[in-house]
This record gives structure tokens, C-alpha cells and sequence, in this order.
């Protein structure tokens, strides 16, 4: 498959689980179905049915299917596209006139589809900005992966979370190595502690941006 050889991890998960997430008390529930084809319509409404709050489709590429996946959401939940090959990234202008609500950019995916290991070349080259200045400002945006603070190899989750907030970021998911790098401690805790890191980033003056922006870009040349 188009993963093999590739640091990468497939989880397949019952999709009855999104109706159990969908109970807790203030969750708001993300699902990803499957890259478009036959089965999306079933994969969508049955996601939506049981409360999912943005559902991602996944490899979009066809702008086509895009405006058809829109159409299916309906409004009846968020409607989100994972960015991850370069035909999308190309083609980011013509998709942001699409009525999709949010964007996430997958670094694995894309770095496969450009032939490279180096998953952070999107983010240093200029691309996810790229992707982020086409989208209009109501689409969410998003890139990237958090973990606990401390943690992040080879470009520490500081670094990352500050590109994410000099780019305006609205969202993010925890990366692999938050399972293992949170072992031991109060997930709640280490948590509020990302959540409070962001905040305080908020506040960071324009020299203090292009100064931790500079830092990443360097680390990253460092690695390379």
C-alpha cells in the first residue's frame, strides 16, 4: 500500500465508538471515513447518525469529489478535508472555494506522495503556510500533532505548537508518541499544561514569532 516502507500507523476502529464519544458530556466527536468512493455515502450518514461533530475525508485530491462530499455532509455536521498529496496542495486555491469547513494537512501522507522521509519539509518549505493563507478565515485549519511538553523528536512540541500559532492554527491532534511520551503522568494534567502553553503564545510579540520561527526553521535544517 501506499504506507509501506513509511513510519506510519493504521488503526482501524469500530465505528460504533463514535456514538460512545458522542455521549460524553461536552465532547465534540471528529470521525474519518474512508478516501471518497462507493461507500461514503453509507460511511457519512452512518457517522452523522451517531453524533459525530466534523467528519474528515481523507487523501482528497478530485475537486469534484469534494463539492459531492460537501453535498452529502449537508450541513448536517462539519464537513472536512485531509490535505495529504500533492495533486491537493496544488489544487489548494480551487478547493478553498469549496463550501468545507475545516482542513487538516496530513505531514505522512503528503511526504509519501512527494517521495520523501522527511515529513517536516511541508511545514519548513512553506507549504502548509501556503495551505493555510488560500483557506477563508471561517474554515478551520490545522496541521501537525501536539504531545507533552519536553516531549517532540526531532523538532520539540514547543517549536511545532509555536508555528501552529504564528500560522493560526484552530486545531490539532495528539501525536503517536503522546502515548508513550505521557506514560506515567496525569494525562489531564499534561493536557492543561499544552492548553496554557498555547495561551501564553497568544501573547508572544512579532519579534518573538519570526525569532521561534527562525528556530524551527534552523533545527530542521540542522536535521537534514
Amino acid at each position: 500500500n501506499r504506507q509501506s516502507g513509511a513510519d506510519t500507523e493504521i488503526a482501524p476502529t469500530d465505528i460504533e465508538r463514535v456514538g460512545a464519544f458522542s455521549k460524553v458530556p461536552g465532547a465534540r466527536v471528529y470521525c474519518r471515513v474512508n478516501g471518497f468512493g462507493p461507500w461514503t455515502v453509507d460511511e457519512v450518514n452512518t457517522a452523522i447518525a451517531l453524533g459525530a461533530d466534523r467528519v474528515f475525508l481523507p487523501m482528497a485530491r478530485d475537486t469534484d469529489d469534494i463539492a459531492r462530499y460537501c453535498d452529502l455532509v449537508g450541513g448536517r455536521a462539519e464537513a472536512a478535508i485531509l490535505v495529504e498529496t500533492q495533486q491537493a496542495v496544488d489544487a489548494i486555491d480551487t478547493i478553498a472555494a469549496q463550501p468545507i469547513d475545516a482542513v487538516y494537512v496530513g505531514l505522512n501522507d503528503l511526504a509519501i506522495t512527494r517521495g520523501t522521509s522527511w515529513i517536516w519539509g511541508a511545514v519548513t518549505d512553506g507549504t502548509v503556510e501556503r495551505v493555510r493563507e488560500a483557506l477563508p478565515p471561517k474554515v478551520a485549519f490545522g496541521f501537525g500533532g501536539a504531545t507533552v511538553l519536553g516531549g517532540g523528536d526531532p523538532l520539540p512540541v514547543e517549536l511545532l505548537l509555536a508555528e501552529m500559532a504564528r500560522l493560526r492554527s484552530d486545531f490539532t491532534f495528539l501525536r503517536r508518541t503522546f502515548r508513550r511520551e505521557v506514560s506515567g503522568r496525569s494525562v489531564p494534567e499534561e493536557v492543561r499544561n499544552l492548553a496554557d502553553y498555547w495561551q501564553a503564545l497568544q501573547a508572544r510579540d512579532p519579534s518573538q514569532v519570526r525569532e521561534d520561527h527562525h528556530r524551527l526553521l534552523k533545527l530542521a535544517a540542522d536535521q537534514t
